[in-house]
């Protein structure tokens, strides 16, 4: 039977609710319909979401000390030119780096510009300091440092899974089997989205979808956030 009927006996009796707390066909078919109806912006948010836990998930069963990106500076002097590339010692990003900007809502190839950035920039600052020390007869006071971020293997967009995935692919299928796993709703949908998805996913063991959960969507429409919420990561 479909989940929306589900409910309706389920307000007239308890063992209704309990013949219903299994995902059947119908209720999946459901579910996915009103997934393919939703607004293009949650749509496309729920299919980031999707890529994103993907990405995320790699990220999170890598060694948590391994080098996503190393960092390589070279001192030019006004005069002398530019030295060799060098990588400083302990100059690198963590997998904790990119997934506290891929937490932020970015995606992963504009997280691995953004962190190699960071770290470019932090060097240079760093070195602008040091030379200030120098005599003024040292050479490295008159030279600039110049650095880049150098993603290493296993890192690169093309071999993350999820990293390049084209939205628009991501399947009302995939979206249900990712919404299924989460601890709590994910933030980011319109409460007119979130008022249909809520009660077909009501029932099902998810932990979060019924009312009288902090995080249901409330009578007005508007959805209450827990401080401390983890929706939207599995």
């Amino acid at each position: 039977m479909s989940r929306l009927i589900c409910l309706m006996m389920a307000a007239a009796t308890a063992l209704s609710t309990l013949a219903c707390s299994v995902l059947d066909g119908d209720d999946r078919d459901d579910l996915e319909s009103a997934i393919k109806e939703a607004p293009r912006e949650d749509r496309a948010a729920m299919a980031a979401m999707v890529v994103g836990a993907k990405t995320r998930g790699y990220l999170q069963g890598r060694d948590p000390n391994s080098a996503v990106i190393s960092l390589e500076c070279r001192m030019v002097h006004p005069t002398m030119g530019p030295t060799g590339w060098s990588l400083p010692a302990g100059a690198f990003a963590k997998p904790r780096d990119l997934l506290a900007c891929l937490q932020a809502g970015h995606t992963y190839p504009a997280c691995l510009q953004f962190v190699a950035d960071l770290l470019a920039e932090r060097a240079r600052k760093e070195w602008v300091k040091t030379k200030q020390a120098f005599v003024d007869s040292d050479p490295r006071k008159a030279a600039d440092l110049e650095c880049r971020g150098v993603v290493n293997p296993g890192f690169h967009a093309a071999e993350v899974p999820g990293a390049n995935d084209d939205l628009n692919r991501v399947t009302a299928e995939a979206i249900v089997d990712w919404l299924l796993t989460l601890p709590a709703p994910p933030p980011g949908f319109s409460p007119a989205t979130w008022r249909v998805l809520a009660p077909l996913l009501c029932g099902l063991d998810v932990g979060w979808g019924c009312s009288g959960h902090p995080m249901y969507p409330g009578g007005d429409g508007t959805i209450i956030t827990v401080p401390g919420s983890t929706g939207g990561d599995p």
